[in-house]
C-alpha cells in the first residue's frame, strides 16, 4: 500500500503559516513558545534535538575560538539580531558566534551582523539547510564570515564576501589543513581540532 500525500490543487503542499518576530515574542511572553527556538524565514524551528556529539563539538569550537578572541567575545547558541525587512521574519540562533565587543556590549540587545566577526553552524543532520537557507540569510544580512562544520564529511566550509545573492567566496577545508579567521589572519586553527 502506498501513502497518499494531500496537496493543494497546484500539486504543491499547502503553504505554511509564516510568523513574524513580533508575533513570536508575544507567543513567548504568553508561554506558548517554551524551550529553544529560532525563527527562519517566518518558520519556527525547534532547537531541542541536539546530540551529545553536537554539544561536544560546540564546546571544542568555543574553547578554540576563545583562545584566539577571548572568552567574553564568544556566544554559544544565542540569537542574533537581523536588521531591516529580513529581521521581521528571522531571528537565527547560530551554534557559535564571535563578537567585536565583550558580552557587556550586548546586554540590552543581541548583536547584529555588523557586531559579528564570525558565525558558525555545526552540521551533523542540518548540512543542506545550513549551506542553503542559512548561508543565504547570513549573506543577505551582511555577515562577513560564516563557517559550517560538516561533521559527517569531516570538513569546514567557509563562506566570505557576502552579497544579496549569497557569498561570493565559498571554500572547503579538510583535515590536515589549518584555517585562519578573517578577523585574525595571522592566527590559525587546525581543522582536525575543530572536528574533535
Amino acid at each position: 500500500m502506498k501513502a497518499l500525500a494531500i496537496t493543494s490543487e497546484s500539486g504543491f503542499p499547502p503553504t505554511p503559516k509564516r510568523w513574524t518576530l513580533e508575533q513570536c515574542d508575544v507567543f513567548r511572553e504568553q508561554g506558548f513558545l517554551q524551550g529553544r527556538y529560532e525563527l527562519i524565514e517566518g518558520i519556527i524551528i525547534d532547537k531541542m534535538g541536539q546530540s551529545g556529539y553536537h554539544a561536544y563539538l560546540i564546546g571544542i569550537l568555543s574553547d578554540a575560538l576563545a583562545r584566539l578572541f577571548l572568552s567574553e567575545r564568544i556566544r554559544v547558541q544565542t540569537p542574533i539580531r537581523i536588521l531591516g525587512e529580513l529581521g521581521v521574519w528571522n531571528e537565527p540562533e547560530p551554534d557559535v558566534t564571535v563578537t567585536k565587543e565583550g558580552r557587556r556590549a550586548y546586554k540590552e540587545e543581541n548583536p547584529s551582523p555588523e557586531d559579528l566577526l564570525l558565525v558558525v553552524e555545526i552540521a551533523d543532520s542540518s548540512l543542506r539547510f545550513d549551506l542553503s537557507v542559512k548561508a543565504q540569510l547570513y549573506a543577505q544580512s551582511g555577515i562577513s564570515e560564516y563557517w559550517v562544520l560538516d561533521v559527517i564529511g569531516r570538513r569546514v566550509i567557509v563562506h566570505r564576501e557576502p552579497t544579496v545573492e549569497g557569498y561570493e567566496s565559498v571554500t572547503e577545508w579538510s583535515e590536515g589543513e589549518s584555517l585562519s579567521p578573517l578577523a585574525l589572519p595571522t592566527s590559525s586553527l587546525a581543522i582536525s581540532d575543530l572536528l574533535g
